[in-house]
């Protein structure tokens, strides 16, 4: 072997499996490398800084009803950007307790339309019920403890509010105007990290995942998206010109990941033979009638197509719709099912849109389908692992890329567009480890959607999949996607199923596991120096990082 292949084979197991050197994170602030994947939202609220829910209830189904009011109608009570609202929640309590705690935000809950059932539909007394408005949470205290191994169902009647002051999160007021300069509103959600309780009273957590029915409500002249497909649309007794449309069960999912979506927009679907099932592009009528649509349909429809292909994983759901929002928060949004985007993220216009562009939108939309697996049929069970989710997805999104846009040169941009980011962000005071134990005992804010959940974890998983090789490592994923499938994971989750196969590919006593480690559970990156002594003698040393001294 040449001293040039001994030094880069040394090389790059010092930087692979190094120890790095631990640093004191500060959990408070952002991190500032820029991403077009985050904030997730920039509204963040000072909470009890320890709640978390207890394990004794565990919610299995919700069914919920909504019903946006987007126009006034003269001679209806309805109020203008509110939702009246019904949940039905089924859970399962694990121990026997009196208390009921749910997530609520900005609700209005009509107390005398709380009720507690048995299974069997006996219903359970309540001897008290109030907002904690400092914990996100509404408490219900029954008159007995609930029995232990005993199903029961939570029913609540609330109104939610659409006015987006509280930011562009849970179920809000968009809208567009229109060539005549007509105003038309929508109704659109983004419930992630915490934000589905703005929508729906809710146990929100990414861990408590469950099945959902959604039931929308809309005037003749509106259209509804949810996550799955519509299975009947019914009347509204006692109020004409208003239906409910009716959505299929969805497979066990977090609540983060509930969308509904209200408005006139319409729609291109992608040609046949891309894809199975339907793939559809909405946006206003104007934008899919110029064609901003068509590139987007074609590119999501070939990267579902691609990552059933990859992982060897269906897809788990009957359709996907991809939707431009006017107004949206985030870059873009994985609700499964029914990606979120903005406009210019999303849409191509013909002749306008330069080929930089065209590349962005290719890589989110790469991104957003590939939390179709990693984030939504296998999650993260706190917020501390969200580099399960983001991590992936970065990673991932170059190499659907790779196949949908290869001109675009993906694998070159990785390292200048994923890398390099991670790089900065690492030396900044505001690092922490991938997996963030701030996340453990400080409200979960946006602002840690950040480049080390992303860019960092991206680049690591692509070092160690370069470890296996990309066929062994691929295989090793579709362990951790096949019994993990519809589970909330640990980041130990999946480093056993990446150990679950023998194989020489790690050197004697290294495992998966401890190569994450050094990873995932402290900051910085070693720094390795490689200096030629003679034709076949070099020195090499290795020190850690710094941190960067803000100067003010």
């Amino acid at each position: 072997m040449k001293f040039s292949k001994v030094l880069l084979t040394v090389f790059y197991f010092l930087c692979a499996f190094s120890i790095n050197a631990s640093k004191a994170a500060l959990p408070f602030q952002a991190n500032t490398v820029e991403s077009k994947f985050e904030p997730k939202d920039v509204q963040e609220v000072k909470l009890n800084s320890t709640f978390r829910l207890s394990p004794a209830l565990v919610p299995s189904h919700y069914d919920i009803q909504l019903r946006p009011i987007l126009e006034e109608v003269e001679g209806s009570d309805d109020v203008l950007f509110t939702a009246p609202g019904k949940v039905t929640i089924v859970f399962f309590c694990a121990n026997e307790t009196d208390t009921i705690v749910v997530h609520s935000r900005r609700l209005v809950i009509f107390p005398d339309t709380v009720q507690v059932a048995s299974s069997t539909g006996v219903p359970v007394p309540i001897a008290k019920q109030e907002p904690k408005v400092e914990d996100d949470t509404y408490v219900i205290n029954t008159a007995s403890n609930l029995t232990r191994n005993t199903e029961y169902t939570l029913t609540i009647s609330y109104l939610a509010n659409m006015d987006g002051q509280d930011g562009l999160n849970g179920l809000y007021r968009a809208y567009y105007v229109d060539e005549e300069g007509k105003t038309h509103n929508l109704a659109a959600t983004h419930m992630e990290p915490t934000r589905a309780r703005k929508a729906f009273p809710c146990f929100d957590e990414p861990g408590l995942k469950a099945q959902f029915i959604i039931r929308l409500g809309r005037r003749s002249n509106y259209y509804t998206l949810s996550n799955t497909v519509i299975i009947n649309t019914e009347g509204i007794p006692e109020m004409p010109g208003w239906v409910w449309d009716i959505y299929e069960e969805t497979v066990p999912m977090s609540t983060y990941l509930v969308a509904a979506v209200v408005s006139d927009l319409v729609n291109v679907e992608a040609e046949e033979g891309f894809y199975e099932k339907p793939v559809r592009i909405w946006a206003t009528k104007k934008l899919i009638e110029d064609g901003a649509g068509d590139y987007a349909a074609e590119v999501a429809a070939r990267t579902l197509k691609f990552f059933e292909y990859y992982f060897d994983v269906v897809y788990s759901l009957a359709k996907m719709d991809s939707v431009a929002i006017p107004q949206f928060s985030p870059g873009a949004m994985e609700n499964w099912g029914l990606n979120l985007y903005r406009e210019n993220l999303l849409l191509i216009f013909p002749g306008i849109t330069s080929e930089f562009e065209k590349h962005d939108v290719a890589n989110v939309i790469g991104h957003e389908l590939a939390h179709q697996w990693f984030g939504n049929r296998v999650t993260c069970k706190w917020w501390s692992d969200i580099w399960l989710n983001e991590g992936f997805a970065t990673y991932l999104s170059y190499e659907s890329e790779e196949q949908i846009g290869p001109e675009f040169e993906p694998s070159k941009r990785f390292f200048t567009e994923v890398v390099q980011k991670a790089l900065k962000a690492d030396v900044l005071p505001t690092t922490h480890p991938i997996h963030n134990p701030s996340l453990e005992t400080v409200n979960v804010s946006p602002l840690f959607f950040d480049g080390i959940a992303y860019e960092k974890a991206g680049s690591v998983i692509r070092m160690f999949e370069r470890v296996f090789g990309k066929r062994e490592f691929i295989a090793r994923l579709f362990l951790y996607l096949f019994e993990m499938k519809f589970k909330a994971a640990e980041q130990d989750d999946l480093f056993s199923r990446l150990d679950d196969r023998s194989g020489p590919y790690l050197p004697p006593g290294m495992t998966a596991k401890l190569f994450f480690d050094s990873w995932t559970l402290k900051s910085g990156y070693p720094l390795v120096r490689v200096t030629k002594i003679s034709n076949n003698v070099g020195f090499i040393s290795q020190v850690n990082t710094f941190l960067i001294e803000i100067l003010h």
